[in-house]
C-alpha cells in the first residue's frame, strides 16, 4: 500500500480527529492513525465498540485511566 492509498483508506472524520488530537497533544497524527488502523480499522470493526475484558475502550483500545492526560470528551464535536 502506498502512502497516498493508506491516507485515502482513512475515513475523513477519523483523519480529521487523528490530525486534531495529534496536533493538540504533540503526537504525530500518523502514529494515531497506525494505532487506529490496527486496533479497529479506523472504527470499522464493530468489536471495538464493546469494552474488552481488560478494560480497554474505544476504536483505539486505550486502557481507561492508564494516562493521566486522558479524559472523556462529552461535547458533540469532539469524539
Amino acid at each position: 500500500m502506498t502512502r497516498a492509498s493508506a491516507v485515502a483508506s482513512i475515513p475523513p472524520d477519523y483523519l480529521a480527529l487523528y490530525q486534531k488530537w495529534g496536533s493538540r497533544y504533540g503526537v504525530p497524527w500518523q502514529l494515531l492513525a497506525a494505532v487506529g488502523s490496527v486496533e479497529s480499522r479506523h472504527g470499522r470493526d464493530p468489536a471495538a465498540s464493546v469494552p474488552h475484558t481488560r478494560g480497554v475502550l474505544g476504536p483505539m483500545q486505550f486502557q481507561a485511566g492508564s494516562n493521566k492526560a486522558a479524559r472523556r470528551v462529552d461535547s458533540a464535536g469532539d469524539q
